[in-house]
């Protein structure tokens, strides 16, 4: 009877300890839970795997590198340009767009740009085959680079990873090998011509020489715009319809006549052309 009685006695002692037993491994189940959930990593973006640093069963602490990834929203291309390659683009919109009198900076050059008509592509060669993707101006790079000398503007492209097979364009890879060609609205009441056939007379004026319904040497001045490559703008002073006499007779006597020879010209104005490796 007394043996039963001190085993009733212990039962709610017993009890106590059992609960607290229960409860520090409810305790442990909870941060065994909370464990597993910080052992589930979600990127915060679509992206793809570049690097991995750790092998399955590996232990980990807190802040060691797992792996790199790779945000295929968009891509990112540094084109390097000579500043002088690129200035003729700016002189080439003199009339539509003035400069902020505090000057053009890095922090505002690519607002300029756009605003002023510049535009950029990105071409990609693949073989016989050549593919491009249009391009948005995002920044510049606020120095020169010290060993070229050349001026960085970055270009954003949007979904590069993604196919488009009715454009039979394919996929842009990080690391492929681009070239970004920068481009300028049509200039109205201007047109191209070979920069061989300016002249310029005793007082520095230039002018070209044509010839006129009759085959004889006529003259004409032009007021000069920008230079890019082997071209040189023309405002305002021609049409577009005349003949261009490209080699100067010797001498050269207004109202001589002429025997031309007709020779194809190319009016397009080469872009600045920048080859970089996207990233």
């Amino acid at each position: 009877m007394l043996t039963l009685e001190n085993r009733l006695a212990l039962f709610p002692a017993q009890i106590e300890s059992l609960e607290a037993t229960l409860a520090v491994r409810q305790s442990e189940l909870r941060e065994a839970e909370r464990s597993i959930e910080k052992a589930t990593i979600t990127a915060p973006f679509q992206g793809r795997v570049s690097e991995i640093t750790v092998e399955a069963g590996q232990f980990v602490r807190t802040g060691d590198t797992l792996l790199g990834l790779d945000d295929i929203s968009a891509s990112e291309v540094t084109a390097e340009i000579q500043p002088t390659a690129f200035m003729p683009i700016f002189m080439a919109m003199r009339d539509r767009i003035n400069p902020p009198s505090e000057g053009v900076d890095p922090a505002t050059a690519v607002a300029f740009m756009t605003e002023a008509g510049v535009s950029a592509e990105l071409w990609v060669s693949l073989g016989d085959r050549s593919l491009s993707w249009p391009s948005e101006l995002v920044r510049m790079r606020g120095t020169l680079d010290t060993d070229t000398a050349t001026m960085g503007i970055v270009v954003r492209v949007e979904k590069p990873t993604i196919s488009q097979p009715e454009l039979h364009r394919a996929r842009l890879d990080s690391g492929a090998f681009v070239s970004v060609v920068f481009a300028s609205q049509p200039i109205e009441n201007a047109i191209t011509v070979p920069r061989s056939a300016l002249r310029h007379d005793d007082d520095g004026a230039p002018f070209v020489y044509l010839a006129d319904a009759e085959n004889r040497l006529a003259k004409a001045p032009v007021e000069l715009g920008p230079s890019i490559g082997e071209d040189a703008l023309i405002f305002d002073d021609l049409d577009g319809g005349e003949r261009l006499v490209l080699s100067e007779p010797a001498p050269p006597v207004i109202g001589m006549a002429l025997d031309p020879v007709a020779v194809p010209i190319i009016t397009a104005i080469t872009a600045s052309v920048a080859s970089t490796q996207a990233k």
